[in-house]
C-alpha cells in the first residue's frame, strides 16, 4: 500500500506491506463506486454523515492529524464534496448496510460490530 503524506500532499516511494488477515478494513467511497471493486468484498458499510458534519470532521482532522491551515483545508473541502457528491451515491446505494454517522460513536460501533459478527451472506 502506498504510503500519503496528509501535509505535502505527496505519496512517499516506499510502501507499506499489509499482511493477510480475516477481516481487512478499506475506508473511502471511491473503494464501494465501482461494480468490480464491490464484487471483491465481502460488506460493504456507509457512514452516511451530513455536509456540516462532513465539514466539521474534515476541519478537525485536518487541523490536528494532518497540521494542515482553514485556508488549505477549505481548498481541498471543495474538491472533495466535488467527489462526494459524484460518487458518495453510488457507495452509499452499493452498501450492505448504512450507519447514521451522526449517532453516538459507540452506538454506531456497537451496531458495526454485531453486524460484522455475522458470516456474510455472499
Amino acid at each position: 500500500m502506498s504510503d500519503l503524506r496528509f501535509h505535502t500532499h505527496c505519496r512517499r516511494s516506499e510502501t507499506v506491506n499489509i499482511p493477510a488477515r480475516e477481516t481487512i478494513l478499506l475506508e473511502g467511497i471511491l473503494v464501494a463506486c465501482r461494480a468490480d471493486l464491490r464484487a471483491l468484498a465481502d460488506r460493504l458499510i456507509f457512514v452516511a454523515t451530513d455536509v456540516a458534519l462532513r465539514h466539521s470532521r474534515r476541519v478537525y482532522r485536518d487541523q490536528h492529524e494532518r497540521g494542515r491551515d482553514l485556508a488549505s483545508i477549505e481548498r481541498f473541502w471543495a474538491r472533495a464534496e466535488d467527489t462526494f457528491a459524484a460518487w458518495g451515491t453510488l457507495a452509499e446505494e452499493g452498501a450492505d448496510l448504512v450507519v447514521d454517522g451522526s449517532d453516538d460513536l459507540e452506538a454506531m460501533t456497537r451496531l458495526v460490530v454485531d453486524y460484522l459478527s455475522h458470516k456474510p451472506d455472499r
